[in-house]
């Protein structure tokens, strides 16, 4: 049987002395590298290059991610990359300017994807990786979340109780930050473009939740093809992938019908950047995370 070496998977580093020279100086160059909290070194990692149809997937060689050292430090994390000949490059993503973040566990693959706002742009970066040691990528994400939940000022609303399928009820308790609390959380079943056993999906299963620090998202990968002899595997799905808004970077959730069906339309902005989510659910779950929002809010504008 095939085994990756150990070189494959994530690592945490717990001394500057353990990284190469060249890339101490590119992280000193964004950080003060007294504030640094947490490193993670992602080695290379190589994929597929797949193409989908309805029965399989062809394969087109294969495409490798560079290496990448993360850093938490001083309300930033800076990402060094360096690619096969050696040449390194840095980016420093403010935590204040955080739009989303993507963590994804699908088997043994995984990602994380931070969107952010720099230079009045949206900004996105994909670090995929083995999930053997998937806990040090989300214990420095956590980190993060942790520093940018002390700004809300929803953190003291009581929670509510509320009930999920089981796998999604566990990942989102699991996804809770320490004294984080649920004001709602609403389950949608995968949706069909159409009504016909052959229209594609364009959505996951999925729950969305609305906490106290965060609007979570909790979905399944989407597949957009499922044979009618394959629908009764439709809920054997082996991933999750959950994506963090931090509650002070949503600044509306407007519901609106088009093409007979209900969207919930999520307005996330930093500074002058803004992005927008879009979500197909039931006419209910949208009226409720929407009422939930403006509650939470008037509550805050009482004081």
């Amino acid at each position: 049987m095939f085994r990756k070496p150990i070189e494959y998977f994530l690592y945490p580093v717990h001394d500057l002395d353990d990284l190469p020279a060249p890339v101490v100086e590119m992280i000193r160059r964004h950080a003060d590298l007294k504030t640094i909290r947490h490193i993670v070194v992602v080695p290379p990692q190589d994929y597929a290059i797949a193409r989908y149809t309805r029965r399989k997937s062809l394969s087109f060689g294969l495409r490798v991610t560079p290496q990448r050292t993360l850093v938490s430090a001083g309300g930033r994390i800076v990402v060094v990359e360096m690619a096969a000949d050696g040449a390194l490059s840095a980016r420093a993503i403010l935590l204040e300017n955080l739009l989303y973040a993507d963590l994804a566990t699908i088997l043994l693959y995984g990602y994380m994807k931070l969107v952010w706002a720099e230079n009045e742009q949206v900004e996105t970066l994909l670090i995929e990786y083995n999930t053997v040691g998937e806990h040090i990528m989300r214990h420095l994400l956590e980190e993060a979340r942790t520093q940018i939940a002390a700004r809300s000022a929803l953190a003291d609303l009581p929670g509510q109780a509320f009930q999920l399928p089981f796998k999604f009820q566990n990942y989102l308790k699991y996804s809770l930050l320490p004294g984080e609390q649920v004001q709602a959380a609403v389950f949608e079943p995968a949706r069909r473009q159409g009504k016909r056993w052959y229209s594609p999906y364009i959505a996951p299963n999925r729950a969305v939740a609305i906490t106290s620090r965060h609007l979570i998202i909790l979905e399944e990968e989407l597949r957009r093809f499922l044979l009618p002899r394959l629908e009764k595997r439709e809920s054997i799905t082996y991933g999750i992938i959950t994506r963090f808004c931090p509650s002070d970077r949503v600044q509306a959730l407007n519901v609106h019908r088009e093409a007979e069906m209900t969207w919930l339309d999520i307005k996330l902005e930093a500074g002058a950047a803004a992005t927008a989510l879009r979500l197909p659910l039931d006419d209910d779950n949208a009226a409720a995370l929407r009422e939930t929002w403006e509650t939470t809010r008037a509550q805050l504008a009482a004081g």
